[in-house]
Formats: structure tokens, C-alpha cells, sequence
């Protein structure tokens, strides 16, 4: 299956952004636990838990589910199935709260309909 690499927060700004605001935490504190993170398996509970990721147990669903996103999940399949390197989701983990899937839905997706077990980059965030 795949390997997975730290993603970059160029890669993802646009996605960081987007939960500063929705979450009502500061860019710069997200910024510097991106730069703290660690690259970690997805453990069952996490993947259980998340806070706002789609759900889809086959590649099927998972396709339905992106295309109303844009995003290509057979592209993504190919790379996992091809040991491809990617970057790897990225998990806020925030005491007391839910985990939160910054980025990198498309890519849980896909692994869950491949029965494949991801990795992750899981940043923390204490007091907010």
C-alpha cells in the first residue's frame, strides 16, 4: 500500500484557512502546530471519531461522495495501490474535543473502500 510522507502547509493552506475560521482558532497557532507535528497511524478510534470527515466503506462511495468535491478517488487509489508516496492526511487533535480532519478526506476515503490503514500527520492544540 502506499507510503506516507508529512504534507506541506503550502500544500494545504487553503485547507488551514478554512479551519482557522471555522473552528475560530489562530492561523498562526495552526502554523506552528503543523511545523510540531508527527506522521502516526490512523488508529481505529481516531477514524471512528472525526469530526467532519465523509463516510464511504467502498470505493463506489467514495467516488459519489468526491465528485461533489471535485476530487479524483480513482487517481488517488491508483497511488496507494501503486505504493505511491503521499502526503499524508492532517488530524487536529484538540483536549477534550473530537479530532478534526483538517485535510485529506478523499485520501481516508479511499483507504477505508481499499481496507488500506493510513497514516497521518497529527498536530495538537491545547486551550482551544
Amino acid at each position: 500500500m502506499a507510503r506516507w510522507r508529512p504534507p506541506t502547509y503550502d500544500e494545504e493552506a487553503a485547507e488551514f484557512e478554512r479551519t482557522a475560521e471555522e473552528l475560530d482558532i489562530p492561523l498562526g497557532i495552526l502554523q506552528e502546530a503543523m511545523r510540531k507535528g508527527e506522521l502516526v497511524d490512523l488508529s481505529g478510534y481516531i477514524w471512528c471519531t472525526l469530526d467532519n470527515a465523509d463516510v464511504a466503506f467502498s470505493l463506489a462511495e467514495a467516488e459519489k461522495i468526491a465528485a461533489t468535491h471535485g476530487r479524483d478517488v480513482w487517481r488517488i487509489a491508483r497511488g496507494i495501490l501503486a505504493r505511491d508516496t503521499l502526503p499524508a492526511p492532517i488530524i487536529l487533535n484538540r483536549e477534550g474535543r473530537r479530532p478534526y480532519l483538517i485535510a485529506g478526506n478523499t485520501r481516508l476515503m479511499v483507504c477505508r473502500g481499499l481496507d488500506a490503514k493510513p497514516k497521518v500527520w497529527m498536530i495538537r492544540v491545547n486551550g482551544t
